[in-house]
Protein backbone atom coordinates (compact mmCIF):
# COMPACT_ATOMS: atom_id res chain seq x y z
CA UNK A 1 0.00 0.00 0.00
CA UNK A 2 2.58 2.50 0.67
CA UNK A 3 4.14 1.60 -2.93
CA UNK A 4 1.06 2.91 -4.15
CA UNK A 5 0.96 6.07 -2.38
CA UNK A 6 4.47 7.02 -2.69
CA UNK A 7 3.56 6.41 -6.52
CA UNK A 8 0.36 8.58 -6.58
CA UNK A 9 2.63 11.33 -4.75
CA UNK A 10 5.21 11.01 -7.75
CA UNK A 11 2.93 11.64 -10.23
CA UNK A 12 1.44 14.84 -8.22
CA UNK A 13 4.35 16.42 -7.69
CA UNK A 14 5.06 16.00 -11.79
CA UNK A 15 1.67 17.19 -12.47
CA UNK A 16 2.04 20.30 -10.22
CA UNK A 17 5.83 21.38 -11.56
CA UNK A 18 4.21 20.82 -14.79
CA UNK A 19 1.40 23.06 -13.86
CA UNK A 20 3.57 25.84 -12.05
CA UNK A 21 5.74 25.76 -16.08
CA UNK A 22 3.02 26.05 -17.47
CA UNK A 23 1.39 28.67 -15.31
CA UNK A 24 4.79 30.75 -15.75
CA UNK A 25 4.77 30.41 -19.28
CA UNK A 26 0.80 31.80 -19.50
CA UNK A 27 1.76 34.54 -17.68
CA UNK A 28 4.69 35.84 -19.51
CA UNK A 29 2.73 35.60 -22.69
CA UNK A 30 0.01 37.57 -21.43
CA UNK A 31 2.43 39.82 -20.14
CA UNK A 32 4.56 40.30 -23.19
CA UNK A 33 1.50 39.78 -26.20
CA UNK A 34 -1.30 40.99 -24.01
CA UNK A 35 -4.79 39.44 -23.70
CA UNK A 36 -5.25 37.58 -27.16
CA UNK A 37 -8.02 34.79 -27.13
CA UNK A 38 -5.55 32.08 -27.93
CA UNK A 39 -3.53 33.17 -24.65
CA UNK A 40 -6.84 33.97 -22.72
CA UNK A 41 -8.23 30.38 -23.88
CA UNK A 42 -4.68 28.64 -22.87
CA UNK A 43 -4.48 30.32 -19.28
CA UNK A 44 -8.29 29.47 -18.60
CA UNK A 45 -7.04 25.47 -19.38
CA UNK A 46 -4.31 26.01 -16.93
CA UNK A 47 -6.68 27.49 -14.21
CA UNK A 48 -8.87 24.25 -14.77
CA UNK A 49 -6.27 21.39 -14.56
CA UNK A 50 -5.54 23.07 -11.25
CA UNK A 51 -8.55 23.09 -9.95
CA UNK A 52 -8.82 19.22 -10.89
CA UNK A 53 -5.49 18.42 -9.66
CA UNK A 54 -6.22 20.37 -6.37
CA UNK A 55 -9.72 18.44 -6.07
CA UNK A 56 -7.98 14.85 -6.89
CA UNK A 57 -5.34 15.86 -4.45
CA UNK A 58 -8.21 15.95 -1.45
CA UNK A 59 -9.04 12.25 -2.57
CA UNK A 60 -5.53 11.34 -1.41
Amino acid sequence: MDSINNEILWIFIGLFSFLIIASIIGAILAALKGPTSTITNLNSRIKAWWIMCIISCRRY
